[in-house]
């Protein structure tokens, strides 16, 4: 199935998570890069460190990427969906 991603609808295959660790605007992110996902999702999973004290906030993944936040979202639910575990509380990301 091809992967195409836009703001009006984004399709999606899972792949196999591969760490490939760098740093990012908010600290020390982790990084996976899903080889099937669109190139967007994986920029927006670029900008999300581990640990609760560096979350990111919904409005910073949309400024970092420069996505529209309904595609940030739809990415982040896809890369739940692969199997990568992003958690969110009231702080962020």
């Amino acid at each position: 199935m091809n992967t195409k991603i836009n703001t009006a609808h984004v399709a999606t295959t899972t792949g196999t998570a591969v760490d490939d660790s760098a740093a990012s605007k908010t600290g020390e992110a982790h990084s996976p890069i899903i080889p099937h996902l669109p190139p967007q999702c994986n920029d927006v999973l670029r900008h999300i460190p581990q640990g609760r004290e560096n979350a990111v906030h919904l409005c910073d993944l949309v400024r970092y990427t420069g996505l529209h936040e309904r595609v940030t979202r739809r990415c982040i639910e896809i890369a739940r969906g692969a199997g990568i575990p992003v958690l969110a509380d009231e702080r962020g990301y």
